[in-house]
């Protein structure tokens, strides 16, 4: 269980024997000395938390940016340590900086020892992202958004800052015809049609499935081929 930004009703965890985790700098700790939650995710997930085994639950409140942003770290786990460096000079400086905004406001921020450059670039994204809030609050409709359909657009405004094209080459050639479907507990069908070898696919798939992938169906025309992973 990963409880984030207030989520929880208790001060910041970290318990690796249980799995809980809480990823909070509001109650129980000083906001001066606690990194933010986005932050906090970041750390959690290079220091090797094994995100892809077992069942985890996510838990969080309010889905303001630094809330969206640790969500995405977690989401992001297999890739988030292996980034372009390019990728990196773009989400580590937006990491900082609005955890030093959210943990100790604006006007402290700018003591987060980011460069002048990287600072200015890392402000600029932030308010691209910000957009969608701001003009939700301004119109007093904050409270009554559809939280999940906002945390969705928000999630892939950061991917489209982030990533490129490229980044997905392990998937882009795999199409998932009839998608997947849960055949037991943590095992999972996945139906697809790609011009590559049941191997191959199954590499690929298993990146993003794990142990949780049991069956693939491939179209690889004009056959189909079965396999259990």
């Amino acid at each position: 269980m990963i409880l984030l930004d207030g989520a929880g009703t208790f001060g910041p965890l970290v318990d690796t024997d249980r799995k809980v985790f809480n990823l909070d700098h509001h109650s129980g700790c000083e906001r001066l000395f606690t990194l933010a939650t986005c932050e906090q995710a970041l750390l959690l997930v290079h220091s090797g938390l094994r995100l892809s085994e077992d069942d985890w639950t996510i838990y969080a409140n309010d889905p303001d940016l630094d809330t969206v942003l640790g969500l995405w770290c977690l989401l992001n786990h297999r890739r988030l340590r292996e980034l372009r460096p390019e990728a990196c000079d773009v989400l580590l400086p937006i990491l900082r900086l609005e955890g030093a905004i959210d943990a100790n406001g604006p006007e402290l921020a700018r003591l987060c020892g980011l460069p002048t450059r990287a600072l200015a670039d890392a402000q600029r994204r932030i308010d691209e992202l910000l957009v969608r809030e701001r003009e939700l609050k301004q119109a007093g409709a904050w409270t009554k958004k559809d939280g999940y359909a906002y945390t969705i657009e928000m999630l892939r405004s950061i991917d489209a800052m982030v990533y490129q094209f490229e980044d997905f080459g392990d998937y882009t050639r795999i199409e998932e015809i009839y998608g997947h479907v849960e055949i037991a507990p943590r095992q999972v069908a996945v139906i697809c049609r790609d011009r590559s070898g049941i191997y191959t696919v199954e590499q690929h798939l298993k990146t993003h499935w794990g142990d949780q992938l049991s069956l693939i169906a491939l179209e690889n025309q004009p056959a189909i081929t079965r396999c259990g992973a």
